[in-house]
């Protein structure tokens, strides 16, 4: 069965909306260079853990479909290949012993219970994990935020909606 597997297509695996970003900016980034190869990395390891990364898919720059093995992926047929994108998940690894964690609740479970609180002033602070995404999430957050006062913005409470409205006279009547 081997390269007989069918396709995913991208937008079926349910990436956050950033991992699926940074796939979509290595197939663009790579697609004109000849059948060169990237590799994205799906989520990240919490500060402190070691970083432990195995393939989890692999997508063609040409068609977008993803598919579990490499053979899969030549064997598809699409066309001359312009390269592909690796897709990697990260396990968080205890740097005390041989565990491994997919996620980094476990992670930090398994050091505060197996190995007790850190130490003060052992591991410096990490930086945030994607300094790049944050500020370009604070961007999209303050312009959504900007649209939304924009839309919902009051009128003039101070304003005399009732000039809209012409006000009968009184001397007019007689």
């Amino acid at each position: 069965m081997e390269g007989n597997e069918l396709g995913t297509p991208l937008s079926r695996l349910q990436l956050d909306p950033g991992s699926l970003a940074a796939v979509l900016e290595a197939a663009k980034e790579k697609a004109n260079s000849g059948g060169q190869s990237a590799a994205v990395r799906l989520n990240s390891a919490p500060p402190g853990a070691l970083e432990l990364t195995s393939p989890v898919g692999h997508l063609c720059k040409k068609c977008r479909l993803t598919f579990g093995r490499e053979s899969s992926l030549a064997a598809h047929g699409c066309g001359p290949c312009p390269g592909s994108v690796a897709l990697l998940r990260v396990r968080a690894g205890c740097r005390r012993c041989e565990a491994s964690f997919d996620s980094s609740a476990e992670y930090k479970r398994h050091v505060e219970t197996a190995h007790g609180p850190p130490e003060q002033g052992s591991d410096p602070p990490q930086p945030p994990i994607s300094p790049r995404l944050s500020v370009e999430m604070e961007d999209v957050v303050n312009q959504i935020t900007a649209l939304a006062a924009q839309t919902l913005k009051p009128a003039d409470a101070n304003a005399n909606v009732f000039d809209k409205f012409p006000v009968p006279s009184a001397a007019g009547g007689q």
